[in-house]
């Protein structure tokens, strides 16, 4: 039996991009079922661009929640078996739903079905793909290889501690297995990296099984607006979800260890970048949090450099 896609869509001041995502969505050689968009209380012409479409589309106007709030109230609607996620601004390959449903003949297991993408916009080098950025170690550590580009991830968990290629625009997830890790949590709505808190969740459930596509299916846009465009602010905001993730035991027990160690990096990491980015103020509020680990000789003389530079930008402010 051939799979059914919903597509859930959460949309927010996106008029300028929405109209080439959709129409990705509905030129798919493998149609949807359905396609559900949520304006999360859109101030622009989101409404606009979406009336355009009429009954192609399912359209649910919520109040402004964040990113995460408004994907949840889409995937609440779909009635399929199969969620297909998509952010408003991302752009799927004409072929990128007839893939996952091969993907899915193909794999009868698995639950949880990611693609590989390039990036695109004025602020992207789209030279390689995401998984080309992973290099070849961890497509040999973590995967199996299987047919037709797509890999069986093994230890998903551990592998997405080491590099995460899982974006929700890539994303395709049975509702059982959505369902059996209790759903996104609306608490992360507005945090930087919120969707990365709903996948480690996902791949950290006993039942779920990943396969990724390593063929390029769709295209990440990169501009001024996207919610986690400061790179130190998505480490960071890498560092935080692990650490409510160990603080909430979602971590399994084996792992417990080196995902510590990794949020402890990612928080050296964002300090490191705030800091060369001459981002002063936010490098020591990065820095206030650094456990003894992460406080080598060079951090400590740069975050006495960075006192200095913050505090002539503040008494220059009271000068003015």
């Amino acid at each position: 039996m051939k799979p059914k896609f919903s597509v859930a869509i959460p949309a927010y001041n996106c008029s300028a991009f929405l109209n080439a995502t959709l129409d990705a969505v509905l030129s798919q050689s493998f149609p949807a079922d359905e396609v559900i968009v949520v304006d999360d209380g859109s101030t622009d012409q989101t409404s606009r661009v979406i009336e355009d479409y009429g009954s192609f589309i399912i359209v649910i106007k919520i109040e402004n929640s964040g990113p995460g709030a408004a994907r949840m109230r889409a995937i609440a609607e779909c009635r399929n078996e199969w969620i297909a996620l998509c952010d408003s601004d991302d752009i799927w390959s004409c072929e990128y739903l007839a893939r996952k449903a091969h993907a899915i003949q193909s794999f009868p297991s698995a639950n949880v079905f990611a693609s590989n993408f390039r990036s695109f916009g004025p602020s992207s080098d789209n030279r390689d793909s995401r998984l080309d950025t992973a290099g070849r170690d961890w497509i040999e550590r973590y995967t199996s290889p299987a047919n037709d580009n797509f890999r069986l991830v093994n230890d998903a968990y551990r592998a997405l501690l080491d590099f995460n290629p899982l974006y929700p625009t890539g994303l395709v997830l049975s509702s059982v297995i959505y369902n059996l890790v209790g759903g996104i949590n609306p608490f992360y709505s507005r945090w930087v990296a919120e969707d990365s808190e709903f996948t480690r969740r996902l791949v950290a459930h006993e039942e779920a099984r990943l396969v990724i596509d390593k063929e390029v299916t769709w295209k990440y846009r990169r501009h001024e607006d996207n919610y986690s465009k400061e790179q130190w602010k998505n480490i960071y905001g890498r560092a935080r979800i692990l650490q409510e993730h160990l603080k909430n035991k979602v971590v399994p027990p084996d792992f417990i260890h080196d995902t510590q160690r990794t949020a402890e990096d990612a928080l050296g990491k964002a300090f490191d970048i705030a800091y060369w980015a001459k981002q002063y103020s936010d490098s020591l509020a990065v820095y206030s949090e650094l456990p003894p680990s992460q406080l080598n000789y060079k951090r400590r003389i740069r975050h006495v450099f960075a006192v200095c530079q913050h505090s002539c930008r503040v008494h220059l402010r009271g000068e003015l």
